[in-house]
């Protein structure tokens, strides 16, 4: 009786490992991107970067956003 015990307590053990490492293979191959590949490229060129922070500026100074066009 005892060794049932132990057999069922060592699978509920081996069921909870299984899971964690699922867990744990999902959350190593879900990236997190806080910018799109298009707005890194924009982020990294410095006449892009100079539009985008001449706007932030004049919304700063006026308190309304205007368009500008980025490539």
């Amino acid at each position: 009786m005892s060794s049932n015990k132990i057999l069922n307590a060592v699978g509920i053990l081996m069921i909870f490992g299984v899971i964690i490492l699922i867990f744990k293979f999902i959350i190593k191959k879900t990236e997190t991107k806080l910018y799109s590949d298009d707005a890194m490229k924009v982020l990294q060129d410095e006449n892009n970067l100079k539009k985008l922070e001449d706007v932030v500026s004049d919304y700063q100074k006026s308190g309304k956003w205007s368009k500008v066009e980025i490539n």
